[in-house]
C-alpha cells in the first residue's frame, strides 16, 4: 500500500508542474505559489525534508515569490534549495554555484551589499574549483567582481 500511496503522490506532484508551467505563463502567480506550495508538501511527505526532489519545487517557487515581490520568502526558499544542494552534492557542485549565484544577485535587490558580495564570492571560488582560474568566463566575472 505504501508504495502505491507514493506513485500516486508522485503522479499528483508532476501534474503540478505542468498545471504551474501554465501558470507562470498566463501571469497568475498567486497559482503557481499555491501549486508549488502543494508540490513543496507532497514532497516533503514523500521523500523527506532534505531530499534532492524538495529542492525542485523550492527552486521553482522562489522565482515566483521574487516576482510577485516577496523577496523575504525568494530568499528562504532559495536558502533551503541551496542547503539541500550542500547536502545532497557537496559544496563545491556546479548546482551549489548557480544557488549561491542567485542568492548574490537576491541580496543585490535586497540591496544587502554583505549577503551579496558572501554569495558572489562563494560562486566565483566554486567555478574558479570547478573550471579553473584562466576560464574566460570565470575570469570576466572575477573582473565583474572587482569593479
Amino acid at each position: 500500500y505504501a508504495g502505491e500511496y507514493k506513485k500516486k503522490e508522485i503522479a499528483a506532484y508532476w501534474a503540478n508542474c505542468e498545471v504551474v508551467e501554465s501558470k507562470e505563463e498566463n501571469g497568475d502567480m498567486a497559482g503557481a505559489e499555491e501549486m508549488l506550495q502543494r508540490a513543496l508538501r507532497i514532497n516533503e511527505k514523500v521523500f523527506g525534508p532534505e531530499h534532492e526532489e524538495v529542492g525542485k519545487p523550492c527552486h521553482q517557487l522562489w522565482q515566483v515569490l521574487r516576482a510577485k515581490g516577496d523577496l523575504e520568502g525568494a530568499e528562504e526558499m532559495l536558502r533551503k534549495c541551496l542547503r539541500i544542494q550542500e547536502n545532497m552534492f557537496g559544496p563545491g557542485h556546479s548546482n551549489v554555484a548557480t544557488s549561491c549565484f542567485n542568492l548574490g544577485y537576491l541580496m543585490v535587490e535586497k540591496r544587502d551589499k554583505i549577503g551579496a558580495n558572501h554569495f558572489l564570492q562563494r560562486y566565483l571560488r566554486i567555478q574558479e574549483n570547478l573550471h579553473g582560474f584562466t576560464d574566460p568566463q570565470t575570469n570576466e566575472f572575477r573582473d565583474f567582481l572587482d569593479m
